[in-house]
């Protein structure tokens, strides 16, 4: 909607019990964008209690050698010309205020074998 989205918690306290408000406000022209990676074969989970999870990008490969190179030996990680967009994440996610997308070949299938991979994930949140 164009409109960049400022989520508000306030808490307030009544004798024993904690009352959660999350309050939405639109204050801008651009929206507010987050991104996530993560390693092949672990999982992520995106959260954002009171808003809508919208992604508009997910990506499954290799586009660096920097990323997810921890223990991984060098003829695993050179290979950045690597990388398969796909819609499975916001198919998962579009609408939903938790999700939870795991980073396997058996997801997103193989784009390049022997390459150990990352999901990057660019979504916002929204108001419902």
């Amino acid at each position: 909607n164009g409109f960049t989205l400022l989520h508000v918690r306030a808490l307030w306290q009544i004798s024993n019990a904690v009352i959660h408000v999350f309050l939405c406000l639109a204050f801008s022209m651009h929206p507010m964008s987050r991104s996530s990676s993560l390693c092949q074969m672990y999982f992520l989970i995106l959260t954002d209690q009171g808003l809508q999870i919208r992604v508009y990008g997910a990506d499954y490969g290799r586009r660096d050698t920097t990323t997810c190179i921890y223990k991984r030996p060098d003829a695993q990680v050179q290979n950045v010309l690597c990388s398969a967009p796909s819609p499975k994440v916001a198919e998962r996610c579009n609408g939903k205020n938790n999700c939870t997308i795991s980073a396997t070949n058996s997801v997103f299938g193989d784009p390049c074998g022997g390459t150990y991979k990352y999901l990057e994930v660019a979504y916002i949140c929204q108001c419902k």
